[in-house]
């Protein structure tokens, strides 16, 4: 079957089986109910732009994707620390890591202030002058 359904009381799964292509990625997207999650986690993907942490292990002994791909917005690793203003945290610290992305989806949602729409006594009206 190129398709199956997993399901329960509580929960479903969709699996399907594309074997004559991967699938697109911005198609994948597109199969969430975005008013039903927070944030998407994605494993792999290198060559595709969005934010990325670099994980990087020194005994697997691949070759970084930092400082060539634009989109590393934080390293993981458990060699000594790079040359880089990124963050940097121990691949083995885990709460560090979430700690990192729960504060990088908090500021992603937060709305981003305008100075020339702030308001100041130049801008306002004398009415609202006291």
């Amino acid at each position: 079957a190129s398709q199956m359904l997993i399901a329960s009381r509580n929960r479903f799964a969709l699996m399907t089986e594309t074997p004559e292509a991967e699938a697109e990625f911005e198609y994948l997207l597109t199969r969430f109910d975005e008013d039903k999650l927070d944030v998407v986690l994605v494993e792999g993907c290198k060559n595709i732009a969005f934010p990325k942490i670099e994980l990087h292990r020194e005994e697997v002994g691949k070759p970084w994707l930092y400082p060539h791909d634009e989109n590393i917005i934080a390293i993981a690793s458990d060699s000594a620390e790079l040359d880089s203003e990124l963050p940097q945290m121990n691949i083995n610290d885990l709460d560090a890591i979430a700690q990192f992305v729960l504060q990088y989806v908090q500021d992603a949602k937060a709305p981003k202030s305008k100075e020339k729409d702030a308001a100041c006594c130049d801008t306002l009206s004398p009415a609202f002058l006291s």
